[in-house]
């Protein structure tokens, strides 16, 4: 390159070789002095190139007189729009880290534009409703990709709402996506982009799909992105890579059926109502991080409902701070017909602290949720129980004639030879006593008390890495009539038929969690949840509650209703 005359540019871009040596050459062959060479370098160079900056049209900017950073630009960047759509080029217009306001209503086609902030920010405090950047586009949009469109970004620029509403003024949007027909907002980008203090900070309208994040955050507001329903050929792949959501009161609302949200790397951080509230579309994390204060949320922060409605979330951090939680569930699941069918809830290899909703239980509803792989610390407050609607057992609240799950007397003084009638114990579904409306589970011991007396509850175990909990309601029946304690220790087990085709427990773990039913007195109905977290070791093929109930006295009576036990 030695010849050329022009050491700045770079040979590679965007002409190439062949470009620059055909130049060389024909400027060689014409003697141009240096000067000369450099004005027709710059004019070939420059000729192709479509970029405005907002200071060109200081013309339409009112009241000059004060300080810039109360410029209303609007005008102005407008018109730096309508100029490059003119050309019917592709253009850049550059805002050169400018500090101002935008008192009105900006639209940016992205079929011709796109925006370079160099960190300008951009006040727009004074529009009391509706958006102050509104992102369209003018050319139909025929194909996939459309290379025009995805050609458009938006970089290095702040928007901001009013900051002294802690969630701006009522009815602002910071960007609107929206675009009549086929001439929609499809395939730009946004690249370290902040928006905060708006009643919402980014909404998808109409033509709005394959749109991209990088980098960007969003805070401040009633409802940082919104997904709405009733919109017209929008909501595709909408994604988000290493963005941050912070300090609103929704974080991510999503409604549109035909649409989807995607996160990687980002963080949802510190709502004061929800982190996610979905109905009928679908969102997707990979390793991202949740983080919360636990004492705020007085409902669930996590509502997913509708036909469809899915939250997938693959890896990162789920913790909630705080030491007096006040939300019943982390999570309510509300499927469209019920949890064997649509959608539901996927956690996948998340590592999860300090999820302790009140009643224990994780998730709350009729839909689906598993979890899969998670992790905690060795020694962790989280919840009791997944779901409810996870139960292992096929008739736990005993509505039928008949026990239906595998309960069995374990330990008698003679040969056990009937799962439920023993020399020492008899169990049966009796209709005497419910916590729910039907039938419960009659103990009686009818032995004097030191007598060997077990019953067990077994529920077969396949997945590996699984960790289970239980719950159960227990009455004492009948004042004056027997007393003592019942032990109940829930392990892992190797479970049997004998030769009468009873069941047997022929190997278990040491107890992984322990209860005691006090039945020296008439109780009511008590709950009882065991959740010791503890992981399935390869041996194991049944998880067990094993009730001892060799201290009660001859004639003691009491109920068991309403079991749960089920893959945590």
């Amino acid at each position: 390159m030695s010849n050329f005359p022009y050491p700045s540019f770079d040979r590679n871009v965007p002409y190439g070789q062949n470009f620059i040596d055909s130049l060389n050459n024909t400027i060689g062959k014409i003697s141009l002095d240096i000067k000369e060479q450099k004005s027709i370098v710059d004019e070939l160079l420059l000729s192709g190139t479509n970029e405005v900056s907002i200071l060109e049209f200081q013309h339409l900017i009112p009241n000059k007189i004060m300080n810039p950073s109360d410029w209303d630009i609007s005008a102005a960047l407008q018109a730096a729009n309508n100029s490059i759509v003119a050309t019917g080029k592709r253009g850049t217009i550059r805002l050169n880290g400018i500090k101002a306001r935008l008192n009105s209503l900006v639209q940016i086609d992205i079929s011709y534009v796109q925006v370079e902030g160099g960190g300008a920010i951009l006040n727009a405090s004074n529009i009391l409703n509706g958006p102050a950047l509104q992102i369209t586009g003018s050319k139909q949009q025929n194909s996939l990709p459309t290379l025009d469109q995805s050609c458009a970004y938006f970089s290095s620029f702040s928007l901001q709402g009013n900051t002294e509403n802690p969630r701006g003024n009522g009815g602002t949007i910071g960007i609107k996506f929206d675009g009549e027909r086929k001439l929609g907002p499809s395939g730009c980008k946004f690249i370290f982009v902040n928006v905060a203090h708006f009643e919402r900070d980014l909404v998808f309208l109409n033509n709005a799909y394959l749109i991209s994040f990088f980098g960007c955050s969003f805070s401040k507001a009633l409802n940082t992105v919104h997904a709405p329903a009733n919109v017209t050929n929008a909501g595709e792949r909408i994604s988000f890579s290493c963005c941050e959501f912070a300090n609103s009161n929704i974080l991510i609302k999503g409604e549109n059926p035909h649409g989807s949200f995607h996160f990687s790397q980002c963080s949802f951080d510190y709502p004061t109502v929800k982190f996610f509230e979905i109905s009928n579309t679908q969102v997707f994390l990979t390793d991202c991080h949740i983080e919360g204060n636990g004492d705020l949320f007085t409902v669930p922060p996590f509502i997913i409902s509708g036909n469809g409605a899915t939250l997938v979330m693959r890896g990162g951090k789920l913790l909630l701070l705080g030491n007096n939680p006040s939300y019943q569930n982390i999570m309510d699941i509300q499927a469209q017909s019920n949890h064997s069918k649509g959608g539901g809830v996927l956690i996948d290899g998340v590592f999860i602290f300090n999820v302790r909703p009140t009643t224990g239980i994780f998730a709350s509803g009729d839909g689906f949720i598993s979890i899969k792989n998670w992790f905690s610390y060795d020694s962790s407050q989280n919840f009791a129980i997944l779901s409810m609607n996870n139960n292992c057992l096929i008739d736990g609240s005993f509505n039928n004639a008949s026990l239906l799950d595998n309960w069995f007397i374990s330990a008698d003084t003679s040969p056990i030879t009937n799962k439920t009638q023993g020399t020492n114990l008899n169990i049966s579904v009796s209709d005497e006593e419910f916590q729910s409306p039907g039938q419960s589970l009659m103990v009686k011991k009818l032995t004097f008390g030191g007598q060997p007396a077990k019953l067990v509850l077994g529920v077969p175990v396949l997945n590996n890495e699984a960790r289970y909990a239980s719950s159960f309601y227990y009455k004492k029946s009948g004042s004056g009539v027997g007393t003592g304690k019942v032990y109940v220790d829930m392990k892992w087990a190797v479970i049997e038929n004998n030769k009468d085709g009873v069941p047997f427990v022929r190997h278990s773990s040491s107890p992984l969690s322990s209860s005691i039913l006090d039945l020296s007195s008439e109780t009511g109905w008590i709950n009882i949840q065991n959740s010791p977290k503890i992981r399935r070791p390869s041996w194991a093929t049944n998880i067990i509650l094993d009730f001892n109930l060799s201290q009660l006295t001859t004639g003691t009576t009491f109920y068991i209703d309403d079991v749960f036990l089920g893959e945590l």
